[in-house]
Order: C-alpha cells, then sequence, then structure tokens
C-alpha cells in the first residue's frame, strides 16, 4: 500500500462536500495508520464543512475553497506521517516515504501552517498528539481538536504564521511551560535541556480561551518522558499559573458533555480543575478527576496505563499532598508516585542530619524494609541516601564519645537493607555497604556502640542470603553457624519470622526436609497472629518448593493451598480443569497483586512437577489448551523482565510440554531466556539460570545451529563460572564442578537438563 501522488482522493473530497455528505468527506481526508492508539483522522468541524460547501456552489469561491480543502490535506498527510514514524511499523516504511517526498515538493506553499520552515527538521523532531477540548461559541458543543507539540533549542517560541490561536491561548500555554521547567528536573532527562516549544494544530478553527493549558502541559511532560505517548481516552481541561496550581475555567458543562457522549474504549478519564464543576452535576459512574495542580495531572495521564480505576488514581495521586503519607503507607503506594516525590526533594526531609529528623529516618528505614523485594519502589527509596552519605554520618557519630545509638542503629538497618536490596537485584557498587559492615562490626567489638539485637539479626540475615545468592548452601559455615546460633536464643514472641525463613531455606537447599520444616514451623509460631505478612507467605512457600524436591507432591499441593490462601479444590487433579485453574488464576491475580509473581511461580512449578512425577494421564482437553496458550501469551506480551518471571516462563513451558505444545513451550523457553539475559553483568544468580531454559530448548531440539544466541549465551555463562569473565566473583564454583567438567557447551546443556535439581534447587527452577 503507497500513497499515490495524484489529486484522485481531493477531487472525491470535494465531490463529497459539493453534495452535502459531510461523514464520507470526512472519512476521505485519509487515515493512513487506522490501528494508530490515539490519533483520530481531521476532523472538520459542521460550520468548516457547510462553508465548504457554500464554496462548491458558488464557482467564483473555487479558489478560497480549494485553498482550505488544500491545507486540511495538507496537514493530515503530515499528522499521519509523523505518527507513522513514531510507531516505525514496517508496513507503512514505503507510504511513509512517499508520502515524505510528496510533502518535501509541495511544502513551499504550506509551510506557513507549520512553525519550522525546513520539512526535514520537522521529520526529524518527536512530536506529541494532544487532544484539546473547544467549545464553538454560538453552538454550546465541545469537539477535540488535535495539537502536535515538541521542544525547541530555540530562544523564540516557534508558532505558525497562520497559527489560529489567541493571544490569551498563547500566554496560558507560556504558563504551562513555565510551571513545568520548574516541575521537572530537565537535566536529569534523557533529552537536552529545552529552552521553549513548537507547536502546531491540525485544524483550521480558532481557539480561544486558556483551557489548552492543561493539556499541552501535559503533553510537554509526555514528551519529556520520550517513551509515553497520550494515552487512548483520557482528556483535561484547564488553566495554569506559573507555580502549577490549576485554575478554573468556564464551559466545562460542554466538554462533560463531549465526554460522555464517548464510546467504551474512546472513554478512560477526564481531568480538569476542581473549582470548575460549579454547579456542573457529575455523574458518580463516569470517571472524573478533578484535581489541583500541574504535578498531579502529569502523574495521573502518565500512569493512565497502569492504574485505569479513577478512585484508585485519585487515593495515590493524594499521597503527594503529605511526604509523610507515602512512608507510613508504603504497602500501597506505587512507583510513579515515589518517584515523584524523590523527584521533586519530597522525601529529603527523611534524611538525618546533626540536628533533627532522627525520628523521621527510622520511617525511611521502615519504608525501605517493608518493601526492599519490590524493585521499582526498593531501588530509588534505597538511593535516597547514598553508601558515602551514610558512611559520613555514621563516622561522625563513632567521633563521639557518646555516639547516638538511636542513629547508630538505624544506620545500621539502612546499611542490611541496602544489602538485601542488591541481593534481590543486583550485586553492582556492593562493597561500599560491605565495609560500613565492617566499620560497625569493629565499632561494636572495641565496645563503643551496642546494636539492637533485632538489627544484628537482619544485618546476618541478610549476609546469609547472600551467600544463597553466590550458591553456596553449607551449614557448617562461620557465618550461618553465628546467625543460628543468635536465632536459637530469641525468644517465640520475637518477630524473626525473616531469621526462620532463612534458615528454613538453607535445609530446603540442602534437601533436608525435616530441618527446613522445623524452621517453618518455628517462624510461623513466631508469628502467631499473622505480623509481617511478607515473611509469612515466604515460610509457606518454602514448604512447598521443599516437598517439590522431595517428591512429596500431595503435601505440595496442600502447601500450595495455603500460600494461596484458599480451598480451591480438594484434589490436585481438579488443577486440571480448566474452569478450576482460571478461577485460581483470577484469585492470584485479584487478592494477591503485590505477591502475584511468586504465587504464580509457585503454581505453574507444582503443576510441572506434578504432570511429571506422578505420570498422571494428560487430558485430551482443547479448553485447557486454549488456556494455557492464552495464559502464556498474556505473560508474554509485557515480557517483565524481572525476578521471578524467568522461572514462570520456564514452568509454564514445561506444562505446555506436557500437553504436547511444543512449539509453544519453546517460545515461553525463549521467554524465560530473555528475562535471565536481561540481568547480563548485573546479578549472576540470574543469569547462570539462563542454562535452565536453553538446556529445555536444547533437549526439545529447537537449537539446530551450534552458533546461535542461546549457545553463545551459554558459553558466555560457563566461562564465568570457571572465572574467565568474573575471577573476581565469589560464588561457589564448586557447586558446579560437574558440570564444568563437561567437555563443551552442549554437553553441559545436557548435563544441566539431567541435572537440574542438584544444580538448581528449591526455588532456583
Amino acid at each position: 500500500m503507497t500513497f499515490i501522488d495524484s489529486s484522485e482522493q481531493f477531487e472525491l473530497l470535494l465531490y463529497y462536500i459539493k453534495h452535502k455528505n459531510f461523514s464520507l468527506a470526512e472519512d476521505s481526508l485519509l487515515r493512513l495508520d487506522p490501528d494508530h492508539p490515539i490519533l483520530p483522522p481531521i476532523k472538520l468541524c459542521e460550520d468548516t464543512l457547510k462553508e465548504l460547501q457554500k464554496g462548491c456552489d458558488d464557482d467564483n469561491k473555487l479558489d478560497q475553497r480549494e485553498e482550505k480543502l488544500k491545507k486540511l490535506f495538507f496537514l493530515n498527510l503530515l499528522s499521519n506521517l509523523l505518527s507513522l514514524k513514531e510507531h516505525r511499523r514496517e508496513k507503512y516504511q514505503a507510504m511513509a516515504s512517499d508520502i515524505e517526498n510528496f510533502l518535501e515538493r509541495h511544502f513551499e506553499q504550506f509551510k506557513e501552517l507549520v512553525p519550522i520552515e525546513d520539512i526535514h527538521e520537522i521529520l526529524q523532531r518527536p512530536w506529541m498528539p494532544v487532544p484539546v477540548l473547544v467549545v464553538h461559541h454560538g453552538r454550546r458543543e465541545a469537539m477535540a481538536n488535535w495539537f502536535f507539540i515538541s521542544f525547541s533549542s530555540e530562544d523564540e517560541k516557534r508558532y505558525p504564521r497562520s497559527f489560529q490561536v489567541s493571544n490569551e491561548s498563547k500566554q496560558a500555554i507560556d504558563r504551562a511551560f513555565k510551571a513545568l521547567k520548574s516541575l521537572v528536573k530537565w537535566t536529569e532527562k534523557e533529552i537536552e535541556t529545552p529552552s521553549n516549544f513548537s507547536i502546531f494544530g491540525l485544524n483550521s478553527e480558532e481557539v480561544k480561551g486558556s483551557s489548552l493549558a492543561l493539556p499541552i502541559g501535559i503533553g510537554f511532560y509526555l514528551l519529556l518522558n520520550n517513551s509515553q505517548t497520550w494515552p487512548k481516552g483520557v482528556y483535561a481541561t484547564g488553566d495554569v499559573l506559573e507555580d502549577g496550581t490549576l485554575r478554573a475555567i468556564t464551559h466545562l458543562e460542554e466538554k462533560i458533555a463531549f465526554f460522555q457522549n464517548l464510546k467504551g474504549a474512546d472513554k478512560a478519564f477526564f481531568i480538569f480543575p476542581p473549582r470548575s464543576s460549579g454547579n456542573v452535576p457529575l455523574d458518580p459512574n463516569q470517571p472524573f478527576i478533578p484535581l489541583a495542580s500541574l504535578e498531579q495531572a502529569c502523574l495521573a495521564v502518565s500512569s493512565a496505563k497502569e492504574l485505569s480505576d479513577p478512585c484508585e488514581l485519585t487515593t495515590q495521586l493524594g499521597y503527594l499532598e503529605d511526604p509523610e503519607k507515602i512512608l507510613r503507607n508504603i504497602e500501597q503506594v506505587e512507583s510513579f508516585v515515589l518517584l515523584a516525590a524523590i523527584d521533586n526533594g519530597k522525601l529529603n526531609g527523611f534524611i538525618p542530619d546533626k540536628k533533627k529528623n532522627l525520628s523521621r529516618f527510622k520511617e525511611l528505614v521502615d519504608a525501605l524494609n517493608s518493601r526492599q523485594g519490590v524493585k521499582n519502589i526498593a531501588i530509588p527509596l534505597s538511593s535516597l541516601i547514598s553508601a558515602d552519605e551514610t558512611r559520613r554520618l555514621l563516622e561522625q557519630e563513632l567521633r563521639k564519645d557518646f555516639p547516638d545509638l538511636f542513629l547508630v542503629n538505624q544506620l545500621a538497618r539502612w546499611t542490611s537493607l541496602q544489602r538485601a536490596v542488591h541481593n534481590h537485584f543486583s550485586h553492582t557498587d556492593i562493597n561500599p555497604w560491605i565495609e560500613i559492615d565492617k566499620l560497625l562490626e569493629e565499632a561494636e567489638g572495641s565496645g563503643k556502640i551496642e546494636v539492637d539485637t533485632q538489627v544484628k539479626i537482619q544485618w546476618q540475615n541478610h549476609k546469609v542470603v547472600a551467600q544463597f545468592n553466590n550458591f553456596y548452601f553449607s551449614d557448617k559455615d562461620e557465618l550461618v553457624i553465628v546467625f543460628k546460633e543468635m536465632v536459637e536464643q530469641l525468644g517465640k514472641d520475637f518477630h524473626v519470622g525473616a531469621a526462620y525463613g532463612t534458615l528454613a531455606q538453607l535445609h530446603g537447599f540442602r534437601r533436608e526436609v525435616d530441618k527446613c520444616r522445623e524452621f517453618i514451623r518455628r517462624g510461623l509460631e513466631s508469628m502467631p497472629h499473622g505480623e509481617i505478612p511478607y515473611e509469612h507467605r515466604r515460610l509457606k512457600s518454602n514448604d512447598i518448593y521443599c516437598s517439590l524436591d522431595n517428591g512429596e507432591i500431595d503435601h505440595a499441593f496442600k502447601s500450595l493451598l495455603a500460600f494461596i490462601g484458599e480451598d480451591i479444590c480438594s484434589d490436585a487433579r481438579d488443577f486440571l480443569n480448566p474452569e478450576v485453574l482460571q478461577g485460581t488464576l483470577e484469585i492470584i491475580s485479584d487478592e494477591q497483586k503485590k505477591n502475584q509473581p511468586y504465587l504464580l511461580q509457585a503454581l505453574w512449578r507444582y503443576l510441572a512437577d506434578y504432570l511429571e512425577q506422578t505420570g498422571q494421564a494428560i487430558p485430551d482437553s482443547s479448553a485447557l489448551k486454549d488456556l494455557i496458550k492464552h495464559i502464556g501469551e498474556k505473560y508474554q506480551e509485557p515480557l517483565v523482565k524481572v525476578h521471578p518471571w524467568q522461572l514462570i516462563f520456564l514452568n509454564l513451558g514445561r506444562v505446555a510440554k506436557a500437553f504436547g505444545m511444543h512449539e509453544f513451550a519453546n517460545s515461553l523457553w525463549h521467554s524465560s531466556y530473555v528475562v535471565c539475559k536481561a540481568f547480563e553483568k548485573s546479578f549472576f544468580t540470574i543469569e547462570v539460570m539462563a542454562l535452565l531454559p536453553i538446556s529445555y530448548l536444547y533437549t526439545s531440539g529447537a537449537l539446530k545451529d551450534n552458533n546461535n544466541e542461546y549457545i553463545k549465551f551459554a558459553d558466555y555463562v560457563l566461562r564465568c563460572l570457571r572465572g574467565d569473565d568474573y575471577p573476581d566473583h565469589s560464588f561457589n564454583r564448586g557447586h558446579f564442578s560437574g558440570l564444568l567438567k563437561r567437555q563443551d557447551t552442549l554437553a553441559a546443556l545436557r548435563y544441566t537438563f539431567d541435572n537440574q535439581s542438584r544444580l538448581f534447587p528449591f526455588y532456583y527452577r
């Protein structure tokens, strides 16, 4: 499909207007990218169409009529071309090239419609399409006009010479731009700091008033975060003051009516300043979101895909009003709120100094402790106080005759949690925190300070977990012995679920079932009323993997139901009923959102082991196969590249294989490999797990070429294990001694497949 440089389309447009067929006239304005998620074709308002129709009846106005239509035709082509370049869909590239050539040849005739007199510069720039709701005076009806905006490095703002926007509207756009510049830390973004902007509209009707300031300001924000586009179905209207406050506007009733008349996916939510509504009745069933600031509006629109529920969105934005709400409600706070608070310095008051903020610092430490396993929360929180700053604060206290033990203990907790976050997500730059560990240990050994027992337990706990990540599972290690002695001395009412969970994991990795379950029991008894829910779930999940590694399928089934928290079915075979499996996944998704990946990991590992270990006859159920395929495709669509998704894909692939879905199983194992590879040179625990999906691909016959990407990555992992690429890494090469004796990569993959339960025990597969 290519665009042809001829007058055929233009003549068809004239014909429809002359015969008053306005709907076909609109349709004939080319929509070259029908799959574009947002941008509609040029919408000709009724006034324009009637005026054009009059021109068709009067030959004396022929030139004026054709001139107007040609301008609309040009803008339509340009907007579609910018859309094509934005999405880079291959099937449109030939068309895009033809349109670009057409626009270049005719650009001189239409350059007054755009702010830049060089078509090549226009096409090279990133542009953001923004919907602006306007009300035509006299008709009392709103419609959406579309504008394209871009940042400019020029000192002068760039408007088209024929731009039909009033001075009041231009001043409102200026205010929005200035407010955004004070809101966002421009220098931390990937694009060059903009000094001004360029803008042009896609309709010829004049825009008046100041209500376009809010959508244009949001558009600038989205463009700055250049991976984002304006979300479908979202609309905004309102004026913006230079301090970012939203100011009430008029004609809200007509704009609300426009939004209410939208259908389905065209209607997500509608943002406006709270005082604009006045006496306008708002339908409680409609997603209206009154907001007070440009910051809140930008966050609302940028998170529209993540949080489409307006009530939840309003709750999240409410946390920004008071920074203490963010930390005290950290279990519920979404990452976009946290990042906004950090970007704008709202959490700086929780960072300690010599004179104040000690109790507030504890709130920050408690928040990190609560969310240490959630990457997009833990990493931003942990970055608030660096290793250098932590060490400076600690050394400052240790120089005193009487150090503030409260501050020292919170700094010790902060240091320990940094190790935990690194254990969860990356080994990068862990050494500065290890040095602070040593400084604390030396100070305590000399009697200078006394670290609280709870802090010491947490401190040692993270060190032991780091051993697991390095594939050390010995219970004879001095670190483990000291840790176990500390835990054994604690009373059962002490909140030590994490410590008992770590000891249970140690024996789970060692396949010592009785010891593993003993520490699970102690951990649950130490939290009889369900305190620390994360640790409760962690303890219960340990019993699943311990049972599976020991071949105790029935016990694993009961442990899985306890982990999920509901008696979904009475027999393991019931999971092979599509309705039961679908219901289970809905429970996991709806009721355990924060823990969903770990529940999914346990479910699919259990089902894969159940099908393999029991020799259960696979039901010939097309409905079950369709459900598994649907689930796998749904998982693969976003392809979340975080732990434990590599294991979810691995085990779902094993389930697909059991049902004879070999090609689909291969695609799932490829996804598992992609997640592992995403951790390249950052977290070797997960990198080495790539040997699992690659070994499944190899044994399934999917690796036809010995020089493909899978073999190359497996070879890289093996070099790291031998110490060639990671000579200073502290992982346990002895654990992989049998693997490293294989003569070549293919033999190593076969060994991995045959010995996977030994190489990757417990929840490492």
